[in-house]
C-alpha cells in the first residue's frame, strides 16, 4: 500500500463520518418537525371542537324564549 492510497482511505473515512453526522442531524430535524406538526394538528382539532361547542351553546341560548 503506497502513501497516496493510505491518505485517500483516511480521507474517505473522514468524509463518511461527516456525511453520517449530517444525515443524523437532518433526520433529527425531520423528527422534530414531525412531532411539532402532530402537536399542532392536535391543538387545531381541540380548538375546532371548542369553537363548535361554543357555537352549539350560543344557538341553544338564542333559541330560548325572551324573558
Amino acid at each position: 500500500m503506497n502513501r497516496q492510497s493510505h491518505h485517500r482511505r483516511g480521507s474517505m473515512l473522514t468524509e463518511l463520518m461527516v456525511a453520517a453526522g449530517l444525515l443524523a442531524t437532518a433526520m433529527g430535524l425531520v423528527a422534530t418537525c414531525a412531532v411539532a406538526d402532530q402537536r399542532l394538528q392536535r391543538m387545531q382539532r381541540e380548538h375546532r371542537l371548542a369553537v363548535d361547542e361554543l357555537s352549539n351553546q350560543l344557538e341553544r341560548l338564542l333559541a330560548l324564549p325572551p324573558s
